[in-house]
């Protein structure tokens, strides 16, 4: 397969807002300043969603100039399918590509990849709890949409898949009569697509908490009802549904066909994610909130007990256990053969994968609810004393700490070197990895509890203010 990579120069220009639609073609003059390899006389933008455009400069000669495919004046975009700011776009030649296209300042930078876009697929990015992709392109914290979504509270724990973001949700959000469930949103527009009510007569309580996963065209997530439920990405159609013994909100994690949640019945449980049957459940001996986390063949989760539990991904067999001293609703982060862990005695805990054995330790001045995010061998985590802590994943020394409003209960995300978090401030923040230093900071009506979603140089969060938010 022929692998289309346009990397086009930064061209300096009065950026003016286009006229048209989208796969238009506009005329603007580049005074010069373009590839000298391409004459630099002149350029077109293909327009392609929200104000973004692809400078398109003419090859005289060939297609090919230094290796880079380059589009002639006369070509025609066909825009096949459209990813937060990434655009997948055919020539009438047949050649196609992801286009991610962003302005800074008066400058265009535009470049077409083989492959796809960033996907988020569960709570954490993915199964390691990484909590990040890098995609080079900054979001400034302006709001793009904000879309009622009811009372949100603890599902605000996203998967982004192909343009698509999904969330969970308690209260009618004006969508449906009865609005629990699961939400799939435009993450472009902030539209909703469709919604999976949960409420059944005769269930109990259908408010939904759990973070959603989403893999292979599926969507799993838990409900207080006590299920754990599998439906279509596409449109929302139930595909099975298991039944435990409460309510289930720690987040799911869907590895190599199985799918592991927890539940407040003292459980956690390993099902088929083809058709929902019992793998394996193991008695975890207390309460669940902590997202299981899955890694090389092993599960590890936390207990309002103190424990935390490394299983046997296979058949749920039990290999070790670390006792805190209270609450582990924290989520485990793994990096580098480390399991990294809070807990509502205050501290945040370093293990070793292999037998669970007390790396290091360090203690915030309040519960640690949030879940670490470990990037570039440094630690990332918020606190109830208010505080955003950074930490050297080696030893736990304090590199950094930044000072909310309130508590920090939301997990943060770490994207192109910012650190993006929430408090119960009313407030989202981007902080600098490096430093600590405030970029910027965004306001709701309410505490952000949520972890973001960081995709395409977007934010996704949302907040008891009952909005889902997207900031570019």
């Amino acid at each position: 397969m022929f692998v289309l990579l346009l990397m086009l120069a930064f061209v300096s220009y009065e950026r003016e807002e286009a006229d048209g639609e989208i796969g238009d073609v506009v005329q603007g003059s580049c005074e010069g300043k373009g590839r000298e390899d391409q004459g630099g006389k002149s350029a077109f933008f293909y327009i392609l969603a929200d104000g973004l455009s692809l400078r398109v400069s003419r090859s005289l000669d060939s297609k090919m100039v230094n290796g880079e495919y380059i589009f002639d004046k006369g070509d025609r975009i066909e825009v096949m399918e459209r990813n937060g700011v990434w655009v997948k776009c055919r020539t009438v030649e047949g050649f196609e590509g992801w286009l991610k296209a962003v302005y800074k300042g008066d400058v265009c930078l535009s470049s077409v990849y083989g492959g796809s876009p960033p996907n988020w697929y569960m709570f954490g990015l993915e199964p390691s709890h990484k909590g990040g992709v890098d995609s080079g392109i900054l979001p400034e914290g302006e709001l793009a949409w904000k879309t009622p979504m009811g009372d949100m509270g603890l599902g605000n724990r996203f998967a982004l898949v192909d343009g698509r973001l999904y969330v969970t949700s308690e209260g009618d959000a004006g969508y449906d009569d009865e609005g629990d469930g699961l939400y799939c949103v435009d993450s472009r527009t902030g539209n909703v697509i469709w919604q999976f009510s949960t409420y059944q007569e005769g269930r109990g309580d259908s408010d939904c908490h759990s973070g959603v996963a989403v893999v292979d065209g599926r969507c799993y997530f838990g409900c207080d009802d006590g299920y754990v439920y599998c439906v279509s990405a596409g449109d929302g159609r139930l595909i099975w549904e298991f039944k435990t013994g409460d309510m289930v909100i720690s987040s799911t994690s869907v590895v190599e066909g199985r799918v592991y949640a927890g539940s407040w019945d003292d459980r956690l449980y390993c099902l088929s994610a083809a058709d929902g049957e019992l793998i394996w459940r193991f008695g975890i001996g207390e309460w669940d909130l902590s997202s299981p986390l899955v890694v090389k063949s092993r599960v590890f989760i936390g207990n309002f007990a103190g424990d935390i539990f490394c299983l046997f991904a296979d058949d749920g067999g039990f290999a070790w256990r670390f006792k805190a001293e209270d609450w582990v609703r924290s989520s485990p982060c793994f990096y580098d053969e480390m399991v990294y862990v809070g807990s509502d005695d205050g501290n945040i805990y370093c293990l070793s994968i292999e037998d669970g054995s007390l790396i290091w330790k360090f203690e915030t001045g309040g519960e640690v609810v949030s879940s670490p995010c470990v990037v570039a061998d440094r630690v990332y985590v918020g606190s109830r004393d208010d505080h955003i802590y950074c930490l050297s994943s080696a030893d736990g020394e304090l590199i950094w700490k930044f000072k909310t409003g309130d508590d920090v209960l939301s997990s943060p995300c770490v994207v192109d070197e910012r650190v993006y978090v929430g408090s119960e401030d009313d407030r989202l923040y981007c902080l600098s990895a490096d430093s600590g230093k405030l970029i910027w900071e965004f306001e709701t009506g309410d505490d952000v509890f949520s972890s973001p979603c960081v995709v395409g140089g977007r934010v996704y969060f949302g907040s008891w203010d009952g909005y889902l938010y997207c900031l570019k």
